[in-house]
């Protein structure tokens, strides 16, 4: 989640930062201790995880964005690079390596979370109409390799997170 990282307050203490956790927003250095004792190895917190040396495309469809804009709420628009990473990536070893060192060739350009089923509708009529890519993101676990991205892919790929909805209308 957007809100949920651990933060270093000092050098013996951090915390989990957000309100979805019974440990968040509390000091807690028996946790990261704990951590580190089992995967034997010293956490190491980085100020900003991006690679400021690796380029990152960014494609945007302005009449798209112009149009999307009228129709879902701003903010569930998101284009924090950060999140963008994220959302090219499954939970596999190797991909959250990538993730780390931000070695992929191509990530999302914007990230969607429709709140309802005729959100899904109206995103994807808008990218048919402006050649959009859409790439749907559920749990993010990547088994069907859906998140891997074309990195010849020319066109403004959107992640389309269903996080938010909370019902399954049929199964096909």
């Amino acid at each position: 989640f957007n809100d949920t990282k651990f933060k270093k307050i000092n050098s013996n203490q951090k915390k989990l930062t957000g309100n979805r956790y019974n440990i968040s927003n509390k000091k807690n250095s028996k946790f990261i201790n704990f951590v580190e004792s089992i995967l034997n190895k010293k956490l190491i917190f980085k100020k900003n995880n991006i690679n400021e040396n690796k380029e990152i495309k960014n494609i945007i469809n302005e009449n798209f964005l112009e149009e999307l804009n009228k129709i879902i709420n701003s903010e569930y628009i998101i284009s924090d690079i950060n999140q963008r990473c994220h959302h090219a990536r499954g939970y596999s070893i190797h991909e959250i390596f990538q993730d780390n060192e931000r070695s992929f060739d191509r990530i999302p350009d914007l990230i969607v979370y429709p709140k309802e089923y005729d959100d899904v509708l109206n995103i994807v009529k808008l990218a048919c109409k402006h050649n959009v890519a859409i790439v749907p993101f559920g749990g993010g676990t990547n088994v069907s390799l859906a998140l891997t991205l074309d990195k010849s892919e020319k066109r403004m790929i959107v992640s389309v997170d269903m996080r938010c909805m909370n019902k399954i209308h049929w199964i096909d």
